[in-house]
């Protein structure tokens, strides 16, 4: 059965892929009745417009939150993806450091006929939580469930099954449509500073209907969110979203920094049709080469190549640790990284010992002579960023 989509609602499920619903569900021992109300309630779950004046409000609010907490956003390969963006039905997929990579994307790519999927635990605040969740939906947003989302790429349950189909229809419903899509590779914003390998359902969604995907590797100096670890809890996420007055701190005490955004190639979408290994096999070829894009044009700044150099190179002084840092500086330089203008002129190393400072104020090291790690996980953020590009470039076989 052919699929059909009106633009900006969900595609309607083939026979086929409602019989497989049907199927695991009542294998599971769901009714009829059951099996009609998950599917009612997943689909409902997913439903999202894009009302201009939702989205302009959403955009000014984020741009006050987050607008402080950096100096300057530096881009790289914005030309092209604008080109392939034109053309619709094509899907964004960002690294996700900060909840500032929204604005800053939508700023970037524009603000109409683009959804963005984002986890439906962004709007669990108390109190407010019925009226952000309409306002998230009608703003553009495809809220997806954490709780299903999060399992492994196999999956093994009915629910996630069933939940797994339609948001690949809704997904594909809206590029099929003309719209584009920004999502978010993983499923939340990467606590520990690692890139993830991502998740199979939602590279499987963008599969089904993008005309292709470009990725946006989003690097920050200094992460603008005061608290970088906090969990989706309720009220971690009112401290993380009501948190300007920190970031404006971090503003005028001089601890706000850039940010680096580089825009990778497009990357092509072969639908294989209804061969399902050789969908399966597309979809795991196009989870490998966001990965791939998103480390490889991550870029290399004064307080993650600072953290990089503590964490691989231990020392107690500052010059030594000064050497290391110019060291992986040149060689990455040498093998073809992404280096912050910082790093490029003749005031790399006063760039450096600000970075240091950084840290010192943040605890995470005592110094400035004799000093030690007083913080591994703050460093361990930090370097996480840049960690696959070091490790691919900084092999003897990649500089040969």
């Amino acid at each position: 059965m052919t699929l059909t989509a009106q633009k900006g609602t969900e595609m309607a499920l083939s026979l086929e892929q409602l019989a497989g619903i049907k199927h695991a569900l009542a294998r599971k021992g769901h009714s009829e009745t059951d099996i009609a109300q998950i599917v009612q309630s997943h689909t409902a779950s997913l439903r999202s417009e894009i009302n201009p004046t939702a989205r302009k409000f959403g955009m000014a609010v984020a741009n006050v939150l987050f607008g402080f907490g950096f100096t300057k956003v530096n881009v790289e390969g914005l030309e092209g993806t604008l080109s392939a963006l034109n053309q619709g039905a094509f899907s964004v997929v960002s690294t996700h450091l900060s909840y500032a990579d929204i604005p800053i994307l939508a700023n970037l790519t524009g603000t109409t006929d683009t959804f963005i999927i984002g986890g439906n635990n962004v709007y669990n605040v108390p109190v407010i939580k019925p009226f952000l969740e309409k306002f998230f939906r009608n703003a553009g947003m495809i809220p997806i469930r954490r709780d299903i989302i999060d399992q492994a790429a196999e999956i093994d349950t009915a629910e996630a099954y069933a939940y797994g189909i339609i948001l690949t229809n809704t997904v594909a419903g809206h590029l099929n449509s003309g719209s584009n899509v920004i999502n978010f590779h993983g499923t939340g914003r990467y606590r520990s500073g690692a890139i993830p390998e991502g998740n199979y359902l939602l590279t499987r969604a963008l599969v089904q209907g993008s005309r292709g995907i470009v990725t946006a590797s989003i690097t920050y100096d200094k992460p603008p969110e005061a608290r970088p670890f906090a969990s989706g809890q309720s009220r971690r996420n009112a401290i993380a979203l009501t948190g300007a007055w920190q970031i404006t701190k971090a503003k005028l005490t001089g601890d706000s920094g850039e940010a680096y955004v580089v825009f990778g190639e497009p990357i092509a979408i072969e639908h294989p049709g209804m061969d399902k290994a050789a969908a399966k096999r597309q979809i795991v070829h196009t989870q490998e080469a966001i990965y791939e894009s998103l480390a490889r044009n991550m870029t290399l700044t004064p307080t993650n190549t600072v953290a990089a150099a503590l964490l691989r190179h231990p020392t107690t002084d500052w010059f030594s640790l000064l050497t290391h840092s110019l060291s992986i500086i040149d060689q990455a330089q040498d093998a073809g990284a992404r280096l912050a203008q910082a790093l490029v002129g003749q005031e790399r190393a006063d760039h450096l010992r600000e970075a240091f400072e950084y840290f010192e104020r943040r605890k995470a090291v005592k110094g400035p002579y004799a000093f030690e790690i007083t913080d591994q996980r703050l460093l361990n953020y930090y370097a996480a960023t840049i960690n696959p590009t070091l490790d691919r470039l900084l092999q003897p076989s990649a500089r040969t």
